[in-house]
């Protein structure tokens, strides 16, 4: 009889250290859960926020860009989800929407896909490389000097057929999608191939009807467009 009680007391002892354990695994498990997968971004006074991450930024520089906008409610956890999610070292620069209330799992999984909200650059009254370089740069990363160097340079505008001088007419006056971390390079190549789509075979014979070439088209387009501002402003 004594014996059966020395049994069953051991038995108790060892299924309690077993719940413990569990308990413990649940505990730390729960844990490990909320990290990836409960809320962690924060917006006070409204549901989105744009990010905008530089070229070349590290992860700590991503860190602190949310936490310089106040966006995570748990730091810490960010970092550790990070890690194990392998974004340390895959940072995607670019500009980003973020939710209220994302999850770690959420906010990571979009940072580090790079899937980026494009940008809408409008120009549309330029005269000027440097009103151009200006206006473009307020709108993408590429700052305005990287712009103008390659637009004073004419062996590398001499491949899309300007130079120096005329190469402000290579820039249709529109509406066009750019990812904000398009380079210099990238924007004006992009706008050589808008040109080219612009003065189709129809458009170039309509030119050559009125003795303008395409670049005296441009200008006076410009033209207009300045002197339609101003008459709209004047109303």
């Amino acid at each position: 009889m004594a014996k059966q009680k020395k049994i069953s007391k051991g038995k108790k002892i060892i299924i309690s250290l077993i719940l413990v354990t569990i308990f413990s695994v649940l505990l730390i498990g729960y844990g490990f859960y909320k990290k990836v997968f409960f809320p962690n971004v924060q917006l006070t006074d409204k549901k989105e926020q744009f990010i905008y991450i530089p070229t070349g930024a590290t992860f700590k520089d991503v860190v602190e860009i949310l936490s310089n906008q106040q966006l995570l409610q748990n730091q810490a956890s960010f970092e550790w989800v990070s890690e194990q999610m392998k974004y340390t070292n895959q940072v995607k620069a670019g500009k980003y929407l973020i939710r209220k209330n994302m999850s770690n799992r959420e906010l990571i999984a979009l940072l580090r896909s790079g899937k980026q909200v494009p940008v809408k650059v409008v120009f549309t009254n330029v005269r000027t490389k440097e009103q151009l370089a200006s206006v473009v740069s307020n709108q993408l990363e590429a700052d305005s000097a990287s712009i103008m160097e390659l637009l004073g340079n004419n062996s590398y505008m001499s491949k899309f057929g300007f130079n120096d001088t005329n190469c402000i007419a290579m820039f249709i006056p529109n509406t066009y999608e750019f990812y904000w971390n398009s380079s210099a390079k990238k924007f004006i190549e992009r706008m050589a191939s808008e040109y080219k789509i612009f003065w189709n075979a129809k458009r170039k014979a309509q030119a050559k009807a009125i003795q303008l070439t395409q670049s005296q088209i441009s200008i006076l387009a410009s033209i207009v467009e300045q002197e339609t501002r101003k008459n709209d402003e004047n109303r």
